[in-house]
């Protein structure tokens, strides 16, 4: 692969954190959380998807630079140091 992507730290960290919640509430059962934890759940959640649609969209205004042919492609700035949506935990 050409180009490759670095995945920060953060969202590796938020990752982990939600692969309990993937096996707990995989299966039928008495298992709940309280709000705080739902709440903190469904914003790592969103941390990552935020993260993601901003690398799909720099791939997609790349992709559209290179197509034209126009030879103004925007400089590629690392994902990393770009996207600051993390926050950290309460």
């Amino acid at each position: 692969m050409k180009n490759t992507i670095r995945i920060p730290e953060s969202i590796y960290d938020a990752a982990e954190k939600l692969d309990p919640y993937a096996i707990v509430f995989r299966y039928p059962g008495e298992n709940r959380v309280d709000d705080y934890r739902a709440k903190q759940a469904i914003g790592l959640a969103q941390s990552i998807v935020d993260w993601v649609k901003a690398i799909h969209q720099m791939i997609k205004s790349e992709t559209e630079g290179a197509k034209r042919g126009d030879g103004k492609r925007k400089q590629r700035i690392s994902a990393v140091n770009t996207i600051s949506f993390w926050k950290k935990d309460p």
